[in-house]
């Protein structure tokens, strides 16, 4: 009987309260192992960030060239439209740093109307372009 009540407090099971040393930290492998994921990590968390900043910026930088355009368009609105003569204007303009054309059109469209369209694209690299039109009617 006296087994059975050793067995029971785990004194005659093998591998029970056995110790073994070291087996409470990481070894340097692990350690290095794990910084070299976190430092990637960090990388990829970095480069998204910089991207991000850059789409930003340059969504900002696109926006104001809409306003740009929309701006210019507007002002035609307010000739009269007897002085709107068939043409094109080139101008350029400098956004944030950056250098863009505008290009601005007049083209009847028939006998009492006129399209207005404005371009604005970047002149240094090129880039996308951003276009706004209107059609005008003569006053009646």
């Amino acid at each position: 009987m006296t087994g059975i009540r050793g067995a029971r407090s785990g004194g005659d099971i093998p591998g029970r309260d056995v110790h073994l040393s070291g087996s409470g930290g990481f070894t340097l492998i692990e350690v290095v192992a794990s910084l070299v994921i976190f430092a990637a990590g960090v990388l990829v968390a970095t480069e998204l960030t910089t991207r991000l900043s850059q789409l930003v910026r340059d969504a900002g930088i696109r926006s104001q060239a809409i306003v740009l355009a929309q701006a210019r368009l507007d002002s035609l609105q307010t000739v009269p439209f007897a002085t709107l003569g068939e043409g094109l204007v080139e101008d350029t303009t400098e956004l944030q740093g950056r250098s863009y054309r505008v290009l601005i059109s007049v083209v009847p469209d028939g006998f009492r109307l006129v399209t207005l369209d404005v371009v604005v694209t970047p002149a240094d690299p090129p880039g996308p372009e951003h276009r706004v039109t209107t059609f005008r009617p003569a006053p009646w």
